[in-house]
């Protein structure tokens, strides 16, 4: 994972992204195996974020963990250990934490 951090006072940043998501699957049949690069699968991912502090989080890399779209563990995330009172500095080490808790780390970027 890795994380860009842009802060303004007074001002503000627009954070905006696609919402197609694409996979690689790979899979044996018999001796040999197939990898198939760029499967589209889907064009309604989120992947840019409002937080209840008002500070945005957008994410590019691996679009799914655990074979389901990486979204829903970002607004747990989100839901779960970032209120109106996290100071955004704060937030690169928490979603590194949380994701971090888990079996499988996905290859993520983050901007916050």
């Amino acid at each position: 994972m890795s994380f860009l951090i842009a802060v303004h006072v007074n001002e503000g940043i627009v954070l905006a992204s696609d919402r197609r998501t694409t996979y690689t699957t790979t899979k044996s049949v018999g001796t040999v195996v197939e990898k198939h690069i760029g499967v589209h699968v889907t064009n309604s991912t989120d992947k840019t974020f409002l937080c209840p502090n008002g500070a945005g989080i957008s994410t590019c890399g691996d679009a799914s963990l655990f074979g389901t779209p990486i979204t829903g563990y970002i607004q747990e995330a989100i839901r779960t250990k970032i209120d109106a009172n996290c100071p955004i500095e704060d937030m690169p080490s928490i979603l590194i934490q949380y994701f971090k808790g888990m079996s499988e780390v996905p290859d993520t970027k983050f901007i916050v």
